[in-house]
């Protein structure tokens, strides 16, 4: 089986790749964060950080591979990233995945959901968010 495009670079950090299964989910919901994904996108980075949230991890997760499950536009992912994670961004929208790598270019993005997680259990992922 050859590595899917998504993969290329986990080599990088001495590891296979996993597929991500697409989780079953609302169509309906899906569908509302594909079409209007831009302006969840605008009013979420629009939000003040969760710095309660970035306290914690700074304390509390180790330096690794770091999946970010439902990473929306990948705020998150982006500040994981910019603080010497790495960090991989899951989420089932295709549409807030495009939104997410068109703000953090370097950061890479899948489509997936926690049913697909199947690196956690492995050992792939040092840290889930």
């Amino acid at each position: 089986m050859r590595n899917p495009a998504w993969a290329r670079g986990l080599n990088d950090y001495g590891l296979n790749f996993v597929v991500l299964q697409i989780p079953s989910m609302d169509t309906r919901t899906l569908n509302a964060y594909d079409q209007q994904a831009h302006a969840f996108a605008e009013d979420w980075h629009r939000q003040p950080p969760p710095t309660d949230l970035q306290e914690i991890v700074r304390q509390y997760f180790r330096p690794g591979i770091t999946a970010d499950v439902g990473c929306g536009s990948g705020r998150e992912t982006g500040w994981l990233a910019e603080n010497g994670f790495a960090a991989i961004g899951i989420d089932p929208s295709e549409g807030l995945l495009e939104e997410a790598r068109r703000r953090h270019p370097g950061v890479r993005f899948v489509r997936g959901g926690v049913a697909g997680v199947g690196g956690c259990r492995g050992g792939i992922y040092e840290c889930a968010l």
